[in-house]
C-alpha cells in the first residue's frame, strides 16, 4: 500500500511576493529526504500543516502558483500537501524510498503549476518555470546510476487545452539551470487575458517527480534537491 507523502514547507521569495516583478524572479529549493536504516525500512511522519497560496507575480500581470500534491491533478487542486510559495528558502519532504520487502514499485509526487493573469495594455505577460535536480545522494555521496541505489526522474506535462494561456514545455533556451537534469515550461498570457474572477488559478502544467522503490537499496541517509525557478520568459 502506497505510503502518504509527508511534507513540511518553507521556501524563499526573494522579496514580497505581491510586489515581485521581472527584476526579482522567484528561486527556491525543494529538498527530499529519506532514511533507510539497515534492515528496518521507512517510517512515515505526522500530519501536514500548510498555509495559503500566494503567487509569484511576473511584471504584476501574470501570477504563477506552485503547489505539491500526491495525486495527478486534472484541474487546479483546491486542497494540497505543500505550498511552494512562502516566506523562507527551503522546503523539506520526507519520502518513502525503499518500499516493502514484498511490494516495491515506482513512487512519485507532483508539482502543479497554476496561472492567473490580468493583462491590459499592448504587451503580453510571459514566464518560464523550470525544475532541476542532480539526483540522490547517500551520506553526501552521489549515488545516481549506481547499482542498488535510487534514481530520480523529472518530467513535465503541460495543459495546452485550457483556452486561456499559451503554454509549452519547450522552455526558454536562455534559462540557466546548473543541475544535471531539468525540465520546464513557458506560460504566455495574451493581451486582454483576465481569469481573476473567482480567484482560482488555471492549471497550466504538472512536473512529475518519481523514483523506483526497492528494498535492496543500501542503508543510509538519502537526500535530493529540486531547484525551482520562475522568471520572465
Amino acid at each position: 500500500m502506497k505510503k502518504k507523502l509527508v511534507a513540511i514547507l518553507s521556501l524563499l521569495l526573494l522579496s514580497c511576493a505581491l510586489l515581485m516583478a521581472v527584476e526579482a524572479p522567484f528561486s527556491g529549493n525543494l529538498v527530499l529526504s529519506s532514511n533507510i536504516p539497515d534492515g528496518s525500512g521507512i517510517v512515515d511522519g505526522g500530519d501536514v500543516d500548510n498555509g495559503g497560496e500566494d503567487p509569484v507575480l511576473i511584471d504584476k500581470k501574470l501570477g504563477i502558483y506552485l503547489v505539491v500534491v500526491d495525486s495527478l491533478p486534472a484541474s487546479w487542486p483546491e486542497e494540497f500537501e505543500l505550498d511552494l510559495v512562502r516566506d523562507t528558502k527551503q522546503a523539506t519532504m520526507e519520502v518513502d524510498l525503499a518500499g516493502s520487502t514484498t511490494q516495491s514499485s515506482a513512487d512519485e509526487f507532483y508539482i502543479a503549476v497554476g496561472a492567473m493573469a490580468n493583462v491590459s495594455g499592448t504587451e503580453v505577460a510571459d514566464a518560464t518555470v523550470t525544475f532541476g535536480s542532480n539526483g540522490w545522494t547517500r551520506n553526501s555521496d552521489v549515488v545516481e546510476g549506481k547499482e542498488n541505489e535510487p534514481s530520480l526522474s523529472l518530467t513535465m506535462d503541460v495543459n495546452s487545452e485550457n483556452g486561456i494561456f499559451t503554454v509549452s514545455n519547450e522552455y526558454a533556451a536562455t534559462q540557466e539551470v546548473s543541475y544535471t537534469r531539468n525540465t520546464g515550461m513557458t506560460i504566455e498570457a495574451p493581451v486582454g487575458t483576465n481569469n481573476t474572477v473567482g480567484g482560482t488559478p488555471e492549471l497550466v502544467g504538472v512536473c512529475t517527480v518519481s523514483w523506483t522503490q526497492s528494498p535492496q537499496y543500501s542503508a543510509g541517509d538519502y537526500s535530493a534537491t529540486i531547484a525551482v525557478s520562475v522568471t520572465a520568459k
